[in-house]
């Protein structure tokens, strides 16, 4: 039998016009579905490299039926996954329909398993908007009490030319360092980069902001959230 832990889901809410967030209260469950990590934002209409991945409270003793749910069609998840048993956690395919106008809207995707669910939102935001950038996203969609090291990966939608293409990333919280530019070398769509964290003594989050100059394209910007846990 799998042991059950509480968890302590985070929303998060977000200013689509302006790229900003604020934090939303938090609500408690238990069950063995223990966090859903999603794009804090994606570009509709665009490809991403950034999915969703589920995580469990502890390794599978058995294949665990991962059942997944979009509020919006503009938003396509799978209906179901397995995690096979002696995983904890297990990644899935997020697609999205092109939007044109408007600032964007908030779309929650639900994962559930064994009468236990998890809800995370994704801020699915016009094509209008520069497609120099099509995800940031966290390797870890939270940090534990006492701080601790992770990564982030910036991809830009097409290689960056000869010269590489410099990002700006900026930190909303200084309990969350990260370097203040970065480069995407020359032919490669990606970079990936460090991030610390310094120990807190509340439940926190961050919000981590990436902005590209893109030839043709203008400047692109996206946010990330990281979740900080006590």
């Amino acid at each position: 039998m799998r042991k059950r832990f509480a968890l302590l889901a985070v929303a998060v809410a977000l200013g689509l016009a302006t790229g900003s967030g604020a934090a939303a209260p938090a609500q408690a469950d238990t069950g063995i579905v223990e966090y859903l990590r999603l794009p804090f934002q994606m570009i509709s209409g665009l490809s991403s490299p950034a999915g969703g991945t589920v995580y469990l409270d502890a390794p599978a003793d058995e294949p665990t039926v991962v059942t997944l749910e979009s509020s919006d069609p503009r938003v396509a998840v799978p209906a179901s996954m397995t995690i096979p048993a002696g995983a904890s956690t297990r990644g899935f395919p997020v697609s999205t329909t092109r939007i044109e106008g408007g600032h964007g809207v908030r779309v929650h995707v639900t994962a559930t398993a064994e009468g236990s669910s998890v809800t995370g939102m994704i801020a699915l935001l016009p094509a209008v908007y520069p497609p120099g950038i099509t995800s940031f996203l966290f390797a870890r969609g939270s940090m534990p009490v006492g701080g601790g090291s992770t990564t982030g990966t910036i991809t830009l939608a097409s290689a960056a030319p000869t010269d590489g293409t410099l990002v700006t990333i900026e930190s909303y919280n200084p309990a969350v360092t990260m370097p203040a530019s970065v480069v995407v070398p020359a032919g490669r769509t990606s970079v990936t980069f460090p991030v610390t964290t310094s120990p807190i003594g509340r439940d926190d989050w961050a919000s981590g902001v990436a902005t590209a100059v893109v030839p043709a394209t203008g400047a692109s910007r996206l946010s990330s959230v990281l979740t900080l846990l006590h």
